[in-house]
């Protein structure tokens, strides 16, 4: 930075006020004349200042990534050297009239505090990836350490997000003059911080949602644990930081701006939500889907029709079903507790169309020649979802309907997609 500002920039500065002084104040010259050096003069300043940024960019570039890696002291040098920059530039601008290198320096600034926002959202999804990659480890390990670990990776979320404003909060400081160019704040303030950091943070999140999706077999539980850190964030955490940023920056939602639009704060809150939804949905089939595989086993290598003896009890494969529901049971309620104790009862509360009993049970209980048969053991499970489970049998339900946040929704809807192998 001392090499250009100190001495190219100084130097072209004498040469186009010698210039100057030569060729078009002089008042031997003619009209014309002074019109033809003053062209050349400005042609010749653009040229080598158009080259001297291009060359000043790579170089800051390169500065602003090993400047955010440093203390706070190395960035305010940085700093300090890029409004020297942009004064120089200035002042250049007064030797030569008709020209304007202040906007191509204000050009440049833009593109480093850009590249800075961008590092700074590189940052965030390096920690949240991260983050969530330890918490699959850790909930398999802790399971009742769940809402640690939720409120561990929103807080990290939180602080980098945080970390990331304060530094592009620098750029505006007053002591800068380059920070003073309203045209400079308002755009940095919507399209650099605003969306450019926030906006596109939030962006990142929901599309990593739907790319966890997408891209096959992963530790299931993540996908809750995501939708259930999704559901936070909805609540409260997009509000609070653009709000915050709003209010820092002075940006106006109801002032209309022709230039730069706002991403809709509601548009985004509605995309986690239902970004969380296809999540539970998506954990919902996949373990409905292992379950009915399971069933569909047991049925298959084990012949009912023919066998001579009656059942005593749960055979070995439905056995292997119940530890699988009770184990998934507990994940679960780590993760969506069900805040009412009867969310059992009504997650399955019959719909007018579901009203209708296909089979109903003596109140004696199932009997046969042998004697009266024993009723399925449940003992691990809730018992308001094993008597759902039983309703299973003896009323029409829906099996592929729209999934709660809560444990008795999402374990019921795992639990009917497992037993429709039942009616194939």
């Amino acid at each position: 930075m001392e090499l250009s500002c100190g001495i190219f920039l100084s130097n072209l500065s004498l040469v186009i006020a010698s210039f100057s002084q030569a060729f078009i104040q002089s008042a031997e010259l003619t009209e014309d004349s002074r019109q033809e050096s003053q062209e050349a003069l400005k042609t010749f300043a653009q040229g080598l200042i158009d080259e001297f940024l291009v060359v000043m960019e790579s170089r800051l570039t390169t500065e602003v990534k090993e400047v955010t890696q440093q203390e706070a002291e190395f960035r305010e040098t940085f700093l300090k050297a890029l409004d020297r920059l942009y004064r120089r530039l200035m002042a250049m601008g007064t030797l030569m009239p008709n020209t304007d290198f202040t906007t191509l320096g204000m050009t440049l600034i833009s593109k480093i505090t850009k590249l800075d926002a961008e590092l700074s959202l590189s940052r965030i999804k390096q920690c949240y990836e991260k983050s969530v990659k330890e918490s699959g480890f850790e909930l398999r390990s802790h399971p009742g350490s769940s809402q640690e670990i939720l409120g561990s990776i929103l807080a990290t979320l939180v602080g980098q997000m945080k970390s990331g404003l304060n530094k592009l909060q620098d750029y505006t400081h007053s002591d800068y003059h380059f920070s003073q160019n309203s045209e400079f704040r308002q755009k940095m303030a919507i399209v650099t911080v605003r969306e450019g950091l926030v906006v596109e943070s939030f962006k990142y999140l929901i599309n990593f949602g739907n790319k966890l999706m997408e891209n096959g077999p992963c530790d299931s539980l993540i996908w809750l644990l995501v939708a259930k850190l999704y559901l936070d964030i909805e609540m409260g955490t997009v509000a609070y930081m653009v709000n915050s940023v709003e209010a820092d920056y002075d940006i106006k939602r109801e002032k209309k701006n022709t230039q730069w639009s706002l991403t809709n704060v509601t548009e985004i809150i509605s995309s986690f939500n239902s970004t969380a939804k296809k999540l539970v949905e998506e954990f919902v089939s996949s373990q409905g889907n292992q379950l009915a595989e399971l069933m569909k086993d047991a049925i298959l290598n084990q012949d009912l029709i023919s066998s001579g003896k009656e059942p005593i009890g749960p055979q070995l494969q439905m056995r292997k079903v119940i530890e699988i529901l009770t184990l998934m049971e507990k994940y679960i309620d780590f993760i969506f507790p069900d805040t009412d104790p009867l969310a059992y009862i009504k997650s399955e509360k019959s719909s007018d169309s579901s009203k209708r009993s296909y089979s109903t049970l003596p109140s004696g209980g199932l009997t046969s020649k042998t004697g009266p048969l024993q009723r399925p053991n449940w003992s691990n499970l809730d018992p308001n979802m094993s008597s759902n489970i039983q309703k299973l049998f003896s009323e029409k339900v829906e099996i592929f309907g729209e999934v709660g946040f809560q444990k008795s929704a999402i374990l019921m809807s795992i639990v009917k997609i497992g037993l429709r192998v039942s009616l194939l």
